[in-house]
Order: structure tokens, then sequence, then C-alpha cells
């Protein structure tokens, strides 16, 4: 609100192109940082129109969801993807259902991102920025990737002729990464599993002849050099084994070569070998000069005689204050004051700051402080900036939803700045059936007879696929219908036959920024935004209410939120991905914990997870924004579930606030 800072929006939001450029442009977005599953087409398009610059992933790990759109960790337990924490359920380890005995195998877990080869596409195609993935990676890894992307972009900015070179690709294999591939960039990938191996793999240096000489030696094929030094890596049987490389014949050399290993070694002939560290690369601090990441600190002290010193410290780069008062009180001096003191006893500060400034126009001259009591001072004001620096010092406490101060509604259209994609969407009165009372939304059709006789107040949500008149009849009022999930410049567009033949009077939910695009298109009909859009704050549902979208928050707000429908979820949607299963794949799974999974293709190349258990009962009462019960049947008795849940204050399940398995503790 008011004056807006120029923001960057991150990738959780999923912004595709399919809506809402012109509300972000209001919002202060200057650059938007595109999902993974971004083609370079759709690249290109957004490119040229978006009033805003893209930044585009380039290397890293991928995840089986689109981003912002997985709640498969936090179905599982505490740790949420969409907050930083994931549990990385999609890298474990799945087996088919019905009681197959194959393997165990990592079936959703996708390649890491490499896109070395492409840079010169993506610059042509107008990126302006390149992202890499790299949280808690080490030093190594950050500059082995760091300087083989920065050497590719320096190829493609000055249209030099040449290539990055063999050691920058060789480089990025041997820092922390799994087997790799270019993702979506050319569209949706057949091969995308990293399979067994869904951890580090390294460089493939060659493979075991045999034993060699002495502890630990063995004699091997060496396609790649290696060095006293080097850490190796190799499979035996299902599990990953490794040892440091102690001795080597000829260092560097490649052809058959006779090793030594810390410890004991391969002992199958034909084992593939990585190597997982390089002893001879480049170390990863040369050229850096610690003085660089020093924090310039601005002094000011202030003070009267009688009254104690006070230091005020800022780091302005770093936007922290903090202060410190002596313990006794400010004298008369005798001697020389304070004001020639102080140069020299704050002159000099502890890593990692250094002094900036030293402001005394506050500070009384002629005035005295005993040396011990301005030197416990001065250490409390460091032992204070460190704190803060460290993110140690207590926070501030958390404000709850119920303390946010709401958005006023509707909110003032057109909006305060020049939209010149599309015109503002018009304000709309609430969507009927989200007067208090809950909506049956359910993922399939072939659901519905089992349903039918159910009588929810605030009527059916149904798969707009598929809808046929004979099956609406008799079904209460007032009637709704989900789009399928949609990607890309045009998508909305793409949906509109398919909202000209529903029911005038149903409102239509859909699951991402499409829901902005056709609202504006269709000023006669009722809109919403699912849940899986993760509203999770007042700020955020006063803004899309006030432009004239439904909403229903997202499982993870930490409480109600006024304007929007609250969720309860039976069998829970835990992901939405773009990545296609394998042909024959089975649609049930399960983990090594026992539970059990349903993969549902829900339209336009986007499959949904379900788990097969209630993540999270809904807040019942609804309160005056209403609820929404989603089902996907797939257990016997999931019928009279859902009807007891919509009969039952709570359903026979634990009250709003008692946590139980699958629902995130907080």
């Amino acid at each position: 609100r008011g004056h807006l800072k120029p923001a960057h929006l991150s990738t959780q939001a999923a912004w595709d192109g399919a809506g809402g450029a012109e509300l972000l442009l209001a919002l202060g977005v200057e650059r938007v940082i595109l999902p993974r599953e971004t083609p370079l087409e759709t690249i290109r398009k957004l490119a040229a129109e978006a009033p805003f610059a893209l930044e585009v992933f380039v290397h890293g790990a991928c995840c089986y969801s689109v981003s912002g759109r997985c709640w498969w960790s936090a179905a599982l337990g505490p740790r949420s993807g969409n907050r930083g924490t994931c549990a990385q359920p999609c890298r474990r380890a799945y087996s088919a259902l019905p009681g197959a005995l194959e393997t165990p195998s990592p079936w959703f877990s996708p390649k890491d991102l490499r896109l070395l080869g492409r840079i010169e596409e993506l610059v042509e195609a107008g990126v302006r920025a390149l992202k890499i993935e790299g949280r808690l990676k080490d030093a190594a890894y950050v500059g082995a990737v760091t300087r083989a992307y920065r050497s590719a972009l320096d190829v493609a900015k000055h249209d030099s002729v040449g290539s990055i070179g063999q050691a920058g690709a060789i480089g990025l294999d041997e820092v922390f990464g799994r087997s790799s591939g270019e993702g979506f960039l050319s569209g949706a990938p057949s091969d995308w599993r990293t399979g067994q191996e869904a951890g580090h793999l390294g460089l493939e240096v060659g493979r075991l002849l045999g034993p060699g000489k002495g502890p630990g030696g063995v004699r091997v094929m060496l396609t790649q050099g290696l060095a006293p030094g080097d850490g190796l890596a190799w499979d035996d049987g299902d599990e990953r084994r490794g040892a440091r490389v102690t001795w080597v014949d000829q260092p560097g050399g490649t052809g058959e070569r006779q090793l030594r290993l810390r410890g004991s070694g391969p002992n199958c002939e034909g084992t593939r070998l990585w190597r997982t560290f390089s002893a001879q690369g480049e170390d990863p601090f040369e050229g850096w000069d610690p003085a660089w990441e020093r924090v310039g600190v601005s002094l000011r002290a202030e003070g009267r005689e009688g009254a104690p010193l006070r230091l005020v410290a800022v780091a302005r780069g770093l936007a922290l204050r903090v202060e410190a008062s002596s313990e006794g009180p400010l004298e008369a001096a005798r001697g020389a004051g304070l004001e020639t003191i102080l140069p020299d006893r704050l002159g000099s500060l502890p890593p990692p700051f250094f002094l900036s400034e030293l402001d005394l126009g506050g500070l009384a001259p002629g005035l005295f402080l005993r040396p011990k009591v301005l030197k416990a001072t001065r250490r409390s004001l460091m032992e204070a900036l460190e704190k803060v620096l460290a993110g140690r010092a207590p926070s501030p406490p958390s404000v709850s939803v119920s303390q946010l101060e709401p958005l006023p509604l509707p909110l003032p259209l057109p909006l305060p700045v020049p939209l010149p994609l599309a015109p503002p969407l018009p304000t709309r009165p609430a969507p009927a059936g989200q007067e208090g009372g809950v909506r049956l939304r359910l993922f399939r059709w072939q659901d519905l007879p089992a349903l039918a006789h159910l009588r929810p107040e605030g009527g059916f949500v149904l798969p707009a696929v598929g809808a046929r008149p004979s099956e609406l009849e008799g079904l209460p009022g007032p009637m709704g219908f989900w789009l399928p999930p949609v990607t890309g410049p045009g998508a909305a567009e793409s949906l509109e036959p398919l909202v000209e033949g529903l029911p005038s009077e149903a409102e239509l939910l859909c699951l991402s920024w499409e829901a902005l695009s056709l609202a504006a298109s269709f000023p006669e009909r009722r809109f919403a935004l699912d849940w899986t859009f993760n509203i999770a704050n007042s700020e955020a549902a006063a803004l899309v209410g006030g432009i004239g979208l439904g909403l229903t928050a997202s499982p993870e707000a930490p409480g109600p939120i006024p304007g929007a429908a609250a969720v309860g979820r039976l069998n829970p949607l835990v992901s939405l991905s773009r990545y296609p299963p394998g042909e024959g794949e089975p649609a049930s799974f399960a983990n090594s914990h026992g539970d059990r999974f349903t993969r549902l293709h829900l339209g336009h190349g986007c499959w949904g997870i379900f788990l097969h258990r209630p993540a999270r009962p809904l807040p019942w009462p609804p309160g005056p924004s209403g609820a929404t019960l989603d089902a996907l049947l797939l257990e016997p008795g999931d019928p009279e579930r859902v009807a007891r849940w919509l009969a039952s204050p709570s359903g026979g399940q634990p009250q709003h606030g008692q946590p139980q398995h699958g629902q995130p503790q907080r």
C-alpha cells in the first residue's frame, strides 16, 4: 500500500503468464522468477510481452511438484515444502500397489536441472537473470557452478567463437549433484527420473579391473585422471560406498592404473567408479578478500554530565540498529574529555565489523567515564550487534491473522498504476453458496453416484470436463465446477469454450493465475481461486476478494481468514506435477511407512498425488465465509466418512487445533 517498493515474485507463486500481470505490476513487481516447468518457447513469449524482467532457473535440484504447489511433506509431518523445510518425500522409494514384489524405487525423484549448454538461447530469449539452486551447498559447489555459468554467460554475451571448455563441465559433475537433464526447456521430458541413485553421483572416471597390490590396492581402467586425496564412490548392490584415494601409480594418468584406497574398495570386476571430490580442484576461496565480508557500522555517542553514556550502532547496509548504555554516569573530566578518547577506543571494531563513521555530536564536551565501564559498554554494544547479525536476537512477536488490519473492500479500482495489458476486473458480489454453507468438491465424475444423495448447503463443485446435463438433474444448488489446470500465455483463452458451455449461474473454480484472465473475459460470470493458490493471510485474501474473485484459504493458513472459505480434505491432494508418468506405471503406490497414495490425471498435462487419509479436519464451524470439503473416494468407507463430516460439527475428526498424524504441528 502507499509507495510500493520494487519487488521480485518468487517461483513459489508459480506465475506462468496465464493471467495477473497487471495486478503484479500494480503491486510493484519488477521481476518474476518463472517456474522450472516453463519451456523456452513460453519464456520467449513472456520476455517479449510481460511488463517485468524474467529470471529463470538454470541449475540445481528440481521438485517433482510445480513450485509452490506441493503439500506432500506437510501432509506427512510438520515440515512444509512451501515454507522452506521440505522433508523431500519425492526422493524416497515407493512400491506399487497392490502388493507388487519389485524393488521399491524413487519414482518421483527428478534429475537435477543443468542448462549449461543452453545459456545462449536463454540470453537471446530475453532472460534478465539466471538462477542457480544451491541452498546449504558448500563453497566448492558454489565456486564450480558459478564459474561454469559465468563463463557460459560471457561467451553468449560477447557472441564469441568457442565454448566454455570441458573443464567447466567436469567441474559441475564433481560437485554435489544427481544425474542431470534439461528439465522442461524443450517441453515435458520423458526421461526425467534419477533412477535408483537419487543422491550425489559425481564424475564417472572408470571401472574396476580387479584387486591390486598392498592394503586397499585395486587395478582400474580410468577415463579421467585421479590423484591422492580424491574421493571415489561406487555401488555395492543397493548400497552406495566410497573411500579416499591414498596413492596412484601415475597421478593424472588415464588407462590401466594401480590405486590404493583408505579402507576396503570395490571387489566386483566391472564396477563403475565416480570421483566425488577432487583434491586438485580450484580453491573456491582463491582471490577472496575476507575484508569484503566485513560490515560497516556507524556509531553515535550521546550523553551529558550525570547521565549514562549512550552508544548507538547502525549497520546501514543491513538495516541493523542496536544501542547500549553505561551502568555508571558521566562525570566532568579532569583531563582530556571523551571526545578525544572515543575515536581511539571505538576506532577498531572486532570482525566482522569495521567503523565507517563516528558521530560525537550528541556528546557534551569535557566528560569522563571510568575505563572499565567504557569497556563494558562497548562490549555490550558489540555483543548485541553480533546477536542481531546472526539472527539470535529475539524476534518480534508474530502477528496472528486476527490482528492484521484487513484491506478495505472492495479495493479502489482502477488500481493506482497504469495497466497497459488489460482493463481491471470489475468488483463482484460474494459468490452464492459461501454464506456459511459447506460445498462438496469432487475430483472425479465417477464419485458422484455414491454421494448424489447428500445435500451440502453450498452445493457440489464438479469437474468441468465431462459435465453432462443429465447428471446434474436433482443435485442441490448452487452448482460449481472446477476448471482443469492450465499454464502459460493463452491458457485462459483455451478454456473459454469450456466456460461458455457451463451453466451461467455456476461458480467456476480455478487452480491458479488463469482466474484473473477469465474473470476479465467473462465479467458476468463468477470465478474463484482454489486453495491450491495458497492464500494464507488476510492481506492476500482481501486483495483477491477486492478484485471480485471468490477464494478458499490454503490448508497451511495458521487460522481462519476473513473473506476466504475454509477447506477440509478427505484423501487430500498433496502434489500438483507436470512430470508425465511412464507408460504402464501403477496409479497407486506406498512408501516404507505404509502411507498409500494415488496418482490422478487432472487434465492439460497435470497430475495430482492424493494421500489415502484425511490430512486436516474442517475448521468447524465454517463461519460466514463457508467451507469446502474436497473428496476423492479411495477407500470402501469413504462415502460414509463424507456423510458424517457433512452431518456433524466435527465429522468424527479432531477439533481444529488438535494435531493428528498428517497434520502439520504449528
